[in-house]
């Protein structure tokens, strides 16, 4: 009892001395990203964790298990079929089921089918309480409780009889070594694949075990911590003797670097083969109380406590705030003396000097003139100048001189920045302008330099930077005037060619070829006044903010590092030059806790570790224990949905043509930092290139057309690296049915048929078409040819020739020539075209008026004729069937006016109505009544004018075969005295164009 006592009392010590003097003595504190109730997990207190072949990591505790992609947990619990809601242990089994071991029952998660199996005593297990598992390749899954062994094959559960009533407290498959299975009364080898096995340690609860990659053995106990060496048959144990700080250990890992990870109820240990090293997790005793640890795939290490999920990439980022010994978190300029001292200056607390692994704070209590110190300058002679929001302090020997504007300084306070350029002058620059500080003997020469500005804002303005370009020239930035060079004894503002002006410049630095850069609020400005050169590198180049508060260059002049209010940038100024932008940026979650850098905050120590001053506290980036991710990430299809409803669908799956619509979600699994993860993806089938990069992790396709198709889909690490090969998924879509093969065979069939009946239907129909129109072609041709004849009439030929003769034997020589060359060039005309279906209206005019001026010639000039043409018809164009008008003027010319006493006029009109071409054929002879009344009492004639009727003929006939409307319409026409005055023949004909 009290050996127990004094037991817990030296243990009480040992924390307070951990927690107290080491923190306070190392003054440092290293990233460890915390997961806990807030960012879903549904318990504190992690008893166990593992990774899964697809890149998830499972947590189990006091409250479930969850299953973590870097972003959302997905809980499970006894609500969603889990066995209790202690989870002791978790695994991948030999089939790819996620194993869960409770304190009362085993759980089996079926992924695909979304199922939870339980299993219990009565299923084969020892007992409810499982402890944990280790997966043997060869033969199984090993099951420890805390009643015994056993091995699930498969098939059934296998007994190992050795373990009977032990306590399995932790197991470990060991290549070499077979199963090592950690009880209540020690450790124990197996024997070459049997269910016999050798112990190793005896009499001794051992806690956790872990084999190294040479095959050394570390097991935990409540006593200190064994090193066991199986090959050179060595056994060793580490306790407080040895350096250990806390003997009682919960968990023990090693890592791929070699390095021992050793968890306990105090804090995280580590040990390099040598000495141990400490990790104050947090403040509280919670999340220094551990109780597992993993190293994933990317080499990240997981710590389980009771204070939820912690993640440690390593000290890349160490930080020092007010937690860890820094009064002040927000740190302006830090540098060291020629005593290698570290100084920060502050926003509010002064100044600090770092040595030995303890912060020394000086403020006004010690003489500061001010506690606002956003710039440092260390002089050779050991002591440091600080610029305050009061003047300038300086510190010598511990005792402070005062310089303060108006006893023997010029400058208003504030005093922003502090330069030494190559002639030793000290530049300062403050509120209103800056001075030169000359050493003369034991004092300073200042001059004092008010900047040529229009004020816009009753406060003034403030120098915050100044730097020396390599021709000697003194370059000042200012925050919202601009930038300005030193030219003679003045300094003069200075345009910059850019986008955006360039207002406010809060820090400059210079590399080796000359350039000059600024930190502006546009971003990072390079420009060379020489080369009359200037380029802004903004956020579409990769620059985390725009808002560049502080830069630096390194030593090697290889890296510009420029700190935002987003995080920090490394640029590659040697790329640069060569107008290629490779910037890396770090944030919160790359472990740079600080976010938003300050001006002047960036400082490069000997050993190429880069200080940052932040609003969040000092973080040192040591660029050697920054190690890259080069692992790639694992992608998965999380989840498909069909017509927007989730559903279970394997892969190779056919779906009928109404389920066209489909949706992938998927997630690249990088825990180093998943907010850099990006995505791509192509659908072979329907999309032809991949899609752009981009952070959305799903995709969408409607109205996919009946087809395969495989949706590919790759993700990049936080380093963007991409995956070499796309994680697939590939189905089909059946086509209708009206699209199959038996359905085109029996409509090919069906439509054959059709055809042929239709084939033979429609060649009947043909070949009598074929005779209709041939009867009709004939019908056609010899109402055309009775048109011939009507024209050619023989008593039109006899009188046209009797009027020859008669013009000949009186002598009209001339007159008969004129006659004939008519007459002749008229029979030309009517038989070129009786061979045309259709001729244009001035080609059927053309013969009309040779007609017209032979009758008119042959009646002594009996008649005129007017031919009225409107301007819509196109005489050359328009076209008419031929031979239709001529019969009706031959007969207003015989029948019509010359039996009227007197001359007599004939006028033909063409016009366009209505689609139609009207051809109207107006005479004022004596009327068809009188007419028919004079051929009544004339004696029969030899010849009888058919024309009139061989036309109407040829109308009904032309009518039939081309569907069309000709149409003649014949009107008498009378004076108002009732009296005959003429006839009006009016022919219409469908307007061809």
């Amino acid at each position: 009892m009290i050996q127990e006592i004094y037991k817990k009392l030296f243990h009480a010590l040992l924390f307070f001395y951990t927690v107290f003097f080491c923190t306070a003595g190392f003054s440092q504190q290293y990233n460890f990203k915390n997961y806990s109730v807030e960012n879903g997990l549904p318990y504190v207190q992690i008893f166990t964790m593992f990774q899964d072949s697809k890149g998830y990591l499972w947590s189990g505790g006091y409250g479930g298990l969850s299953k973590f992609n870097g972003k959302t947990f997905k809980n499970y619990s006894p609500k969603n079929g889990l066995a209790n809601h202690y989870v002791n242990a978790i695994i991948e089994d030999q089939f790819h089921y996620i194993t869960v071991g409770t304190i009362d029952g085993l759980s089996v998660i079926d992924k695909v089918n979304k199922t939870i199996n339980n299993y219990y005593v009565k299923d084969g297990l020892p007992s409810n309480y499982v402890t944990s598992f280790c997966l043997d390749p060869h033969i199984g899954l090993w099951t420890g409780t805390n009643k015994g062994l056993c091995i699930w094959d498969g098939k059934k559960v296998i007994q190992v009889p050795f373990f009977k009533n032990h306590n399995i407290t932790c197991l470990v498959y060991s290549p070499i070594h077979g199963v090592l299975v950690g009880t209540n009364k020690g450790l124990y080898k197996q024997q070459q694949n049997s269910l016999l096995f050798d112990q190793i340690i005896s009499s001794i609860t051992i806690t956790c075990l872990s084999e190294c990659a040479k095959g050394q053995i570390y097991a935990g106990t409540h006593e200190g911590l064994h090193l066991i060496d199986l090959e050179k048959k060595t056994k060793g144990v580490f306790h407080i003797s040895n350096g250990l700080i806390d003997e009682d250990i919960t968990s023990v890992l090693c890592q791929k670097n070699g390095t021992i990870w050793i968890g306990s109820k105090t804090g995280l240990i580590s040990f390099n083969g040598k000495e141990f090293d400490y990790y104050n997790i947090g403040l509280d005793n919670n999340s220094n109380h551990i109780r597992s640890l993993l190293t994933d795939y990317e080499d990240n290490l997981w710590i389980g406590t009771h204070s939820g999920l912690y993640k440690y990439r390593g000290k890349g980022f160490t930080v020092y705030d007010r937690q860890n010994g820094l009064g002040g978190a927000f740190i302006y300029q830090i540098i060291r003396d020629n005593k290698r001292n570290l100084w920060v200056g502050t926003e509010a607390n002064g100044v600090y000097k770092f040595s030995e692994g303890f912060f020394k704070n000086y403020s006004t209590k010690q003489g500061l003139l001010g506690n606002r110190v956003p710039s440092i300058i260390a002089m050779d002679d050991g002591s440091v100048w600080f610029g305050t929001d009061k003047g300038i302090s300086i510190l010598k020997n511990e005792a402070f001189q005062n310089l303060t504007s108006g006893i023997n300084f010029k400058l208003e306070a504030p005093i922003n920045c502090f330069y030494k350029d190559s002639k030793n002058t000290i530049w300062v620059g403050g509120r209103n302008g800056l001075c030169s500080m000359k050493k003369k003997g034991n004092s300073y020469e200042t001059t004092y330099y008010k900047l040529p500005v229009i004020l816009i804002e009753k406060d003034g303005y403030d120098v915050w930077s100044v730097i020396e370009d390599a021709q000697g020239a003194i370059w000042a930035g200012t925050y919202q005037v601009g930038l300005f060079k030193m030219e003679g004894n003045e300094f003069k503002q200075q345009a910059i060619s850019s986008p955006e002006p360039v207002n406010t410049v809060l820090d400059l630095c210079k590399d080796d070829q000359g350039n000059l850069y600024a930190a502006t609020l546009n971003g990072v400005l390079m420009f060379n006044s020489q080369k009359h050169s200037y380029k802004f590198i903004s956020e579409k180049d990769g620059l985390s903010s725009e808002l560049v508060y502080a830069i630096g260059i390194t030593k090697d002049n290889h890296y510009l590092w420029a700190g935002t209010n987003q995080g920090i940038n490394q640029i590659d100024i040697k790329k640069l030059h060569y107008d290629i932008i490779d910037i890396v940026s770090y944030s919160k979650a790359d472990g740079f806790s600080g976010v938003e850098s300050n001006t002047h905050g960036i400082y490069e120590d000997a050993d190429s570790s880069i200080w940052f001053g932040t609003v969040n506290g000092l973080i040192k980036y040591s660029p050697k224990e920054f190690f890259t991710n080069d692992n790639l990430s694992k992608t998965n299809i999380t989840n498909i949905k069909l017509s927007f409803n989730d559903t279970l669908l394997a892969n190779n799956s056919v779906l009928p043509y109404s389920l066209n619509n489909i949706s992938f979600d998927f997630n690249g699994i990088c825990l180093t930092n998943p907010e850099k993860v990006l995505y791509t993806y192509k659908m072979e089938g329907f999309d032809k290139t991949w899609s752009p990069s981009t952070e959305i992790n799903f995709a969408k396709y409607d109205n996919l057309t009946p087809g395969k198709y495989t949706f590919n889909v790759k993700s990049c690490n936080n380093e963007g690296i991409w995956n070499l090969e796309a994680t697939q998924f590939s189905f089909e879509i059946n086509p209708p049915f009206y699209k199959t093969w038996w359905f085109t065979l029996g409509s090919l069939i069906v439509v054959s048929s059709a055809i042929i009946l239709i084939f033979r239907f429609r060649l009947n129909q043909l070949n009598k078409k074929q005779k209709e129109k041939f009867e009709q072609d004939v019908e056609i041709s010899k109402a055309e040819l009775k048109a011939l004849r009507a024209q050619m009439n023989p008593h039109f030929v006899f009188n046209s020739l009797n009027s020859i003769q008669h013009y000949i034997l009186n002598s009209k020589s001339e007159e008969a020539a004129k006659y004939l060359n008519k007459f002749a060039k008229l029979i030309r005309l009517i038989l070129n075209n009786s061979d045309k279906p259709t001729v244009t209206i001035n080609e059927d005019l053309e013969a009309l008026i040779l007609y017209l001026e032979l009758e008119k010639m042959r009646f002594d000039n009996k008649f005129e004729y007017t031919i009225k043409i409107e301007k819509e018809v196109d005489g050359d164009y328009d076209e008419i069937p031929p031979m239709l008008v001529q019969p009706y003027i031959e007969n207003a010319i015989l029948h019509g006016i010359n039996p009227k006493e007197g001359n007599g006029h004939i006028t033909i009109e063409i016009s366009l109505i209505n689609q139609f071409i009207k051809i109207s054929i107006i005479d004022d002879g004596i009327g068809r009544d009188r007419a028919k009344a004079l051929q009544s009492l004339q004696p029969p004639r030899a010849h009888k004018s058919l024309g009139m009727k061989i036309t109407k003929d040829r109308l009904k006939i032309l009518n039939t075969i081309h569907q069309s409307s000709l149409s003649v319409n014949i009107t008498d026409l009378y004076s108002q005295e009732k009296k005959a005055i003429g006839t009006r023949v009016d022919l219409f004909i469908p307007y061809i164009k």
